[in-house]
């Protein structure tokens, strides 16, 4: 196994902890604050493939779940993960997943994947706000609606970044140019 393998999903493991920390309190919703976690799961994707994005968010979510303040204004332990914001975090290595899917390589196909995958995290949100936050659809629709437009922001600046690194550095990129 080549140490790219290893270290560069624990770069992103590392990097979704520090977009963790730059959390923002919610006006809309007070449970469920704006991070910029999205952007290094997205960039995962785009960059390593799907299994190293995924791996890179199972040992992001097990750093937390075993009590490193690795999750959002610097909480961690499994009671965050099934907590209200729990449906965000448990789709966090789905997102990665559909963020790597192997194909759409050019910056059109990076930012389909990675609407999907805010999609994919979009809907998980939902499922957890109604399961561990005890919303009704309708209440949990309508506040993950309101972090659809900063998260749209992120899949354009993934797709980007993405595109950038892998002209700059075509070795660090899973398709290469």
């Amino acid at each position: 196994m080549k140490a790219r393998n290893l270290v560069l999903p624990a770069f992103f493991a590392a990097l979704t902890a520090v977009g963790a920390w730059l959390a923002v309190p919610n006006p809309f919703s007070p449970t469920v604050p704006f991070t910029l976690q999205l952007l290094p799961i997205l960039l995962a994707g785009n960059l390593l493939g799907a299994r190293g994005a995924f791996w890179s968010q199972v040992v992001y979510l097990a750093l937390g779940a075993v009590g490193l303040p690795v999750f959002a204004h610097g909480t961690q332990g499994l009671g965050i993960l099934f907590g209200p914001t729990g449906g965000y975090l448990l789709g966090f290595p789905l997102m990665a997943l559909v963020a790597g899917l192997p194909w759409g390589w050019t910056f059109g196909g990076l930012l389909l994947k990675n609407l999907l995958a805010i999609l994919t995290v979009t809907a998980t949100g939902i499922l957890g706000l109604m399961a561990f936050g005890a919303m009704t659809l309708p209440a949990a629709f309508s506040v993950a609606v309101i972090f659809l437009p900063y998260d749209l922001l992120k899949g354009v600046l993934a797709a980007a970044v993405a595109v950038a690194v892998q002209r700059a550095l075509p070795a660090l990129a899973v398709r290469k140019s």
